[in-house]
């Protein structure tokens, strides 16, 4: 798999350094250097505020193992225990009551 499709819309991934969780929500053309960019925003975020807004990044810093996929596979599990395992890491990285 290469690493547009690891990192593909919807996929939930993990800083390894700061442990904060997001949504992968497209991919773009960064304008400055013509490479492709990965569009993330924060897991779990009630109100709206200026980290709400989306995120680029390189697809190559996902690539080198910045962040890590973030295993919830709907076709294995019910959605209600896919919400237990989200829940389970916002309460992990603080972001759930």
């Amino acid at each position: 798999m290469d690493a547009e499709q690891e990192f593909g819309l919807g996929t939930i991934v993990r800083h390894k350094r700061t442990g904060g969780l997001y949504t992968v929500i497209g991919h773009c053309t960064i304008e400055a250097t013509w490479e492709l960019g990965v569009l993330y925003t924060p897991v779990g975020l009630r109100e709206p505020n200026h980290f709400a807004r989306p995120i680029v990044r390189p697809l190559a810093e996902f690539a080198d193992g910045r962040f890590e996929r973030i295993d919830v596979t709907a076709e294995r599990e019910s959605p209600s225990d896919i919400g237990i395992k989200v829940y389970s890491m916002l309460r992990t990285c603080g972001l759930a009551c």
